[in-house]
């Protein structure tokens, strides 16, 4: 079972899962329409947003700056088949 910390929702997971599926590194629009074709309803920019959390925290790591690429850490990996609980990575109180 997956150990989600306070600051996690459930957009997180499906992120991490797609990234994890397509082994790939990818940019924000890519990522965004294929949730999309999937049937998520998430904004381009819900998708920036939890993908800069979750770099913050270590589940994605982020390529090329800025404007970069996303792919799944070895810690999003962790977390995702139950190895990890995250909300012990980071002590403070992030809620957003």
């Amino acid at each position: 079972m997956r150990k989600r910390a306070n600051w996690m929702n459930e957009k997180d997971d499906i992120i991490l899962e797609l990234l994890q599926e397509t082994g790939l590194a990818l940019p924000v629009t890519p990522i965004h329409e294929n949730l999309r074709l999937q049937g998520y309803d998430f904004t381009r920019r819900t998708v920036r947003r939890r993908l800069k959390r979750l770099e913050s925290h270590g589940l994605v790591n982020s390529l090329l700056g800025e404007k970069g690429y996303y792919q799944i850490s070895d810690i999003g990996e962790a977390y995702l088949i139950g190895d990890l609980d995250v909300s012990k990575l980071d002590s403070s109180e992030d809620s957003s």
